[in-house]
């Protein structure tokens, strides 16, 4: 009888790593996920409603990897309106806190207007001609953000 209970405590002490090691890849595994905002090797994690489509998603890649150029840049989807009026293109993607806004996710403008900046300045077009060109295309389809002037020689 005491073998029997030696033997049974043996194995529950031997238990233990591996039920600790285990309650430990299942703890990293749920809190990996669980920050919206956290970066990968493939680049930051979305919040789920930046999967709304496609076109949503490489809009906010390119949100993320543009924050200079979009923070000059105008917005014309009407989000000069809203309650707290956005001031340029990056608020449309970015809060204040720089956790990412949901805007963006549903306007096809805002996303249209990154997608074209973006593609400009792999073309090696300044800023102040992005500007220009964004000011173009989309300045007759709404309201334009209060986006202060880009200087000639910013680049």
């Amino acid at each position: 009888m005491k073998r029997l209970v030696w033997g049974v405590l043996t194995l529950e002490i031997a238990a233990v790593p591996v039920l600790v090691v285990l309650l430990a890849l299942a703890m990293a595994g749920l809190g990996g996920g669980s920050d919206n905002s956290s970066a990968t090797a493939e680049g930051p994690q979305f919040p789920d409603f930046v999967y709304n489509s496609q076109t949503s998603q490489d809009a906010y890649r390119l949100a993320v990897d543009n924050r200079q150029l979009f923070s000059q840049m105008p917005c014309y989807c009407g989000c000069s309106r809203l309650d707290m009026p956005h001031q340029n293109l990056d608020q449309c993607f970015f809060m204040a806190d720089g956790s990412f806004d949901q805007h963006a996710a549903y306007c096809t403008i805002c996303a249209d207007i990154a997608v074209d900046a973006a593609r400009w300045q792999s073309k090696g077009e300044t800023t102040a001609e992005i500007r220009r060109l964004v000011d173009d295309k989309f300045g007759e389809v709404g309201p334009g953000t209060n986006t202060p002037p880009v200087s000639q020689s910013s680049h």
